[in-house]
């Protein structure tokens, strides 16, 4: 499963992204959910500080 859960700090967030391509990834569906609510700040950080670097 460590393979699939992106994790961890913007940095290595930003490298297990930027290795998805080496492996022929087209899509990457993000779910940053806790349990009984989704995880607004998660993913305002991602689109903010990981997306940024991949358009």
């Amino acid at each position: 499963m460590r393979a699939i859960i992106l994790a961890g700090e913007v940095a290595a967030v930003q490298r297990q992204v930027q290795a998805c391509p080496d492996v022929a990834t087209t899509y990457i569906i993000v779910a940053l959910r806790r349990p009984g609510f989704y995880d607004r700040d998660g993913l305002r950080l991602f689109a903010t500080e990981i997306m940024p670097g991949f358009w």
